[in-house]
């Protein structure tokens, strides 16, 4: 079995598996030490003044001032917060659209993910439909592709499972990150 898995033809395959086991360790590794390689758990403290601050009474010029921020941000925070009956948002109409177009990312399901996450997806997908492959091409031929048939085979694999298991995995995680003070 083990000279099986050391075969040429399974190489890349093996260390796309060998590099997801890395991420595993090393992601146990860092939550045994109270880490993540999603970031520290406590969240940032942001502070500034808030609604409570008298942040409505002050002018958009000392609002920009204070948050650092466009002017004109400051403007329809102010109008906002006074609820000045002059002030209208952009019409539906009007509004600038946001492609939903199918990019590179939507095709990769990049977008469903942390980038961390996707990558394991996608690195565990090339090893297991390329050893799958190069294991049903051995066993009906006897001998397995060559790296340059083996490879292209497994990444087509690879992108399309790593999309459908990106969708699934983004189904389990949270949705909204929050921090109790």
């Amino acid at each position: 079995m083990l000279e099986f898995l050391l075969h040429d033809g399974l190489r890349p395959f093996m260390i796309a598996a060998a590099f997801v086991v890395f991420m595993l360790v090393f992601e146990i590794l860092l939550v045994s030490f109270g880490l993540s390689s999603a970031g520290e758990s406590g969240g940032a403290d942001i502070e500034g003044p808030g609604v409570d601050n008298a942040l409505g009474a002050m002018s958009p010029a000392e609002i920009s001032a204070e948050l650092d921020i466009d002017p004109g941000v400051a403007e329809m925070i102010s109008a906002e917060l006074s609820a000045d009956p002059e002030f209208e948002a952009t019409p539906a109409s009007e509004a600038q659209e946001v492609s939903t177009g199918w990019g590179l990312f939507d095709i990769l399901g990049m977008r469903h993910v942390p980038l961390t996450i996707w990558i394991a997806i996608f690195s565990a997908s090339f090893a297991s439909t390329g050893i799958a492959v190069q294991s049903a091409v051995y066993a009906v031929l006897g001998h397995m592709l060559p790296l340059w048939l083996a490879g292209p085979a497994g990444l087509f694999g690879a992108i399309v499972l790593s999309r459908n298991l990106a969708y699934w995995v983004s189904l389990l995680l949270p949705r909204d990150e929050t921090s109790a003070c």
